[in-house]
């Protein structure tokens, strides 16, 4: 588990604007990591091993966003005098009852927005929970097939605006590992820790989000492997406290020195270049831009665990 920054909104841009807007709004951005289940699935739909293994899929997709509520609660206890931490972190609801408190399982993902998913006792709400790793059934549109030079049928040039032609549909799955879902509303696409994040709003056309597979980009990415970081941080001799503060004047907060190494901000993508292709392929336009503040990596404790 780890938290991505506590960002400010740097500027609000919005096509109704002439122009941005600066504004002083704090934002809890975080991620409860991955794991490799369902990196490979084959299972016959009906039977009754995919049935189970929905079922388990749609408990874990539950689990990670009580956990990532948790960890929002708990991130604010430490910044705040008068939000306590209860047993569980949510009032009302502990991590067990969480488990069976959606029952629409991963449809939710498919909801037509992102409504605040717990109440904290502290104040606050989840105002965007969306999730990278998972897999659902929705509708694809048919592609209509035209004639070509050659006499075959082949997909039309422009498929953003002639897939719907015909006006059928066919229901499929749709797994995204690693990629945020562009049919849920607005996303934040993170940059690394030295970097801007961006809130979009994806496309209200359909035919186009499809040709996106209805997923965006859920960060920048990495350039080098950890392994590559880790090792060209150490031939560097760059003293892990001198990697604490970024060049955009944020704090990480990171008691493992070969972390630090790692998720070096050289060690990703420039996020600029990948929200300029969003734009460029009308996926997304842009809302707001987020200055990272604080990044919480991991803090040793007393207890040995970190």
């Amino acid at each position: 588990m780890s938290t991505r920054s506590a960002p400010s909104a740097e500027a609000i841009i919005s096509p109704s604007c002439k122009r941005s807007r600066r504004c002083a709004t704090l934002m809890r951005l975080l991620g409860s990591g991955s794991t490799p289940i369902g990196s490979t699935c084959w299972l016959k739909e009906g039977s009754d091993e995919a049935v189970d293994y929905l079922a388990r899929h749609d408990h874990a997709v539950r689990w990670a966003s009580a956990n990532r509520s948790l960890i929002a609660h708990r991130f604010l206890s430490c910044l705040t005098s008068d939000a306590p931490v209860d047993e569980f972190g949510v009032e009302g609801l502990s991590l067990s009852e969480a488990s069976t408190a959606d029952p629409a399982g991963a449809d939710r993902l498919h909801a037509a927005s992102n409504a605040p998913v717990f109440q904290f006792n502290d104040g606050s709400q989840c105002v965007l929970d969306v999730c990278h790793n998972s897999v659902v059934r929705r509708p694809f549109l048919r592609e209509r097939l035209e004639p070509s030079s050659a006499g075959t049928l082949e997909p039309p040039e422009d498929r953003r605006t002639t897939i719907p032609a015909d006006g059928g549909s066919d229901t499929l799955w749709l797994h995204r590992k690693g990629a945020a879902p562009s049919d849920c509303g607005p996303v934040v696409i993170p940059g690394s820790r030295g970097a801007f994040s961006y809130l979009v709003q994806p496309t209200s056309i359909e035919a186009t989000q499809q040709v996106g597979g209805y997923s965006l980009a859920h960060g920048a990415g990495r350039k080098w492997a950890r392994g590559k970081a880790l090792q060209a941080g150490k031939a560097n001799e760059k003293l892990a406290s001198s990697l604490i503060t970024t060049s955009l004047g944020s704090h990480v907060i990171c008691e493992d020195k070969d972390l630090l190494y790692e998720e070096v901000p050289e060690a990703y993508k420039e996020i600029d270049a990948i929200i300029s292709d969003l734009v460029e392929s009308q996926l997304v336009s842009v809302i707001a831009v987020f200055r990272p503040l604080i990044t919480y990596k991991v803090r040793a404790v007393s207890y040995g665990h970190k």
